[in-house]
This record gives C-alpha cells, structure tokens and sequence, in this order.
C-alpha cells in the first residue's frame, strides 16, 4: 500500500463520515464574459460540502484585508477556479477569496478542495 492510496482511502472515510455534516451548496462554472463584459456561468451543479461559516479579516493576493465568511469544504476533488460562483444553502455567496487542496501528483488532481469565500457586502 503507498501513501497515495492511504490518502484516498482516508479522504474517503472523512467524506462518509461527515455524510450527515454537509451542506448542498451550488458551484456554477465560469465560462467568460457576455457581450456587455458581465461573468457568465455554466449551469449550477448541486454539490455536497462542511461549510464552516466565520468573520474574520482575511489578506488577499493584492495585499488588501477582506472579510472571509465561509470555508466551503469539498471532501473529493472538484475543480473550482477562483472567478465560479459557490452559493450557500442559506442563498448567499460572494467573492472566492482563495482555493486550496493536497495535490495528487499521479493525476494531477486534488484530493480535496477548500474553498475560503468572501462577503459580497
């Protein structure tokens, strides 16, 4: 058994066993801008996740401090680029202020994906 597959196996385990924890969140995929240069978006996908909902200061790649909201954790790789949209069961959302997960070298995916959003106010 290598260290991959423990990982798997362990990332699996978490997800089972926060099964009742999750949240359904909605993720829709940027696809580019319209016409008018607004964001569009593919389609929303229902996805499961634990959404630890917070306030603090976060500092963003521009060096600003910004209010984070949320850590919306996807407990298996789903590919979320920092300009998609992710929506709360409550209804709300906001900016994606950063995307970070353990990387799979043997296929280049994650073996999850945190996802720390912002506060549209």
């Amino acid at each position: 058994m290598n260290l991959r597959t423990v990982i798997v196996a362990g990332v699996a385990l978490v997800d089972s066993l926060t099964a009742s924890l999750q949240q359904t969140v909605m993720h829709a995929a940027y696809t580019g801008y319209d016409s008018y240069g607004a964001a569009t978006y593919a389609a929303p996908v229902t996805r499961y996740a634990i959404v630890e909902m917070m306030t603090l200061l976060y500092r963003n790649q521009q060096g600003e401090e910004v209010l984070q909201r949320a850590v919306v954790l996807f407990p298996r790789s789903v590919a979320v680029d920092s300009r998609d949209k992710i929506t709360l069961q409550d209804g709300t959302t906001g900016p994606i202020l950063d995307v970070r997960g353990v990387g799979d070298p043997g296929t280049g995916d994650t073996y999850y994906t945190e996802v720390s959003l912002g506060s549209n106010i």
